[in-house]
C-alpha cells in the first residue's frame, strides 16, 4: 500500500495541471473539475485495478476453460483481496493523516522562505506569499483536491467492502475520526 499510495501522489499536480488548461474560467471551477477527474482516478486506480488484477490473472486460465464459472470464480477471489484495503486504509490514516496534522510539507515550505527570501521584519510580510511559498501561519489545507478526493476514495472502498471484510468497519471509523480531528477541526 505505501508503494501504491507514493505513486499516486505524483497524479495530483498532472490532473490540476490538465484542469486548468481545461477550464480556464475560475479557479473555484479548476479545483472542481480537477477533484473529479483525481476521484475518478483514484476509484479505477485503487479500486479497480488493485481489487481485480489481483482476481483477475489468477482467473484468466480457468476462465479460458470454463467459461460458465467465471463469475463464481470471481465471488470466491474478490473478497481475498480485502485485507489489501484494511491495510491500505491503515497507511492512509498513517502517511495523509499524520503529515496533514504534522504539517511537514508546510514547515519545509516556510524555511525555504525563510531561506532564500529573507525574515519576515512586519507582520505584512509575515501574512504575504513570498517566492511562492505561504507563510506558516495560514492554514493548512493547501490541496483540498487531493485531500477530498482520497477522502471519497476511503469511503467508497469502505461501505463497499464493509459486507465483505467487517473489519473494515472499525479501520475506517478509526481512520475518518482522525480525518475529522485533522481537517474539521
Amino acid at each position: 500500500p505505501l508503494v501504491l499510495i507514493a505513486l499516486i501522489a505524483v497524479v495530483n499536480p498532472i490532473m490540476r495541471g490538465l484542469a486548468m488548461i481545461f477550464a480556464r474560467a475560475s479557479d473555484s471551477q479548476v479545483e472542481r473539475i480537477a477533484t473529479m477527474w483525481y476521484f475518478y482516478f483514484l476509484v479505477v486506480q485503487v479500486f479497480l485495478f488493485y481489487g481485480i488484477s489481483g482476481t483477475v490473472f489468477k482467473t484468466i486460465q480457468e476462465s479460458l476453460d470454463h467459461p460458465k464459472t467465471l463469475l463464481n470464480t470471481l465471488a470466491e477471489t474478490i473478497p481475498k483481496n480485502a485485507s489489501f484495503y484494511v491495510q491500505f486504509i491503515v497507511a492512509k490514516m498513517f502517511t495523509m493523516l499524520a503529515q496533514d496534522l504534522l504539517r511537514t510539507i508546510n514547515i519545509f515550505q516556510a524555511g525555504l522562505r525563510r531561506l532564500f527570501c529573507g525574515p519576515d521584519y512586519s507582520p505584512r510580510d509575515y501574512a504575504t506569499v513570498k517566492c511562492g511559498c505561504s507563510p506558516l501561519s495560514l492554514a493548512f489545507h493547501n490541496n483540498m483536491i487531493s485531500t477530498t478526493a482520497w477522502l471519497l476514495v476511503t469511503f467508497f472502498i469502505a461501505t463497499t467492502y464493509i459486507a465483505i471484510q467487517p473489519l473494515i468497519a472499525p479501520t475506517a471509523l478509526i481512520f475518518f475520526m482522525f480525518a475529522y480531528l485533522v481537517y474539521g477541526t
